[in-house]
């Protein structure tokens, strides 16, 4: 990566949490500072369904390879998922199974949404 003028930063327990996210939110302040944001609750929750799609194929793709099939499939792997309700400061989680999700395509699939959590829009949305 330097080879490349990437910049690295290490994580080797020398350094607390905190330095490191201090690092992480450094080196992407700039393009953080003026990328898209999304405006409203449905622009939220295409960014939490796309985040929680991107688990679900990252897991896909890896138990596709030989060596990797012996820890099991899809069905056998359990993750967090973010709550889809979209709500600003919502951090709920919902365990889940790979092999669970909401199958695509995700404009018309269900959201995942944790107990008691529903499709919440507000007239500014």
């Amino acid at each position: 990566m330097r080879q490349s003028g990437g910049r690295v930063v290490v994580v080797d327990g020398s350094c607390g949490l905190e330095h490191v996210v201090s690092e992480v939110e450094g080196h992407f302040a700039d393009v953080l500072a003026h990328g898209p944001v999304a405006t409203s609750q449905s622009e939220r929750r295409q960014l939490l369904r796309y985040a929680n799609r991107a688990f679900v194929v990252q897991y896909q793709t890896f138990l596709t390879r030989s060596w990797a099939r012996a820890l099991g499939d899809t069905s056998d792997v359990v993750l967090p998922f973010s709550c889809e309700c979209a709500r600003e400061g919502c951090e709920e989680q919902i365990d889940l199974a790979v092999a669970d999700f909401p199958a695509p395509p995700d404009g018309t699939s269900p959201p995942l949404l944790a107990s008691g959590h529903g499709i919440y829009e507000t007239l500014a949305s």
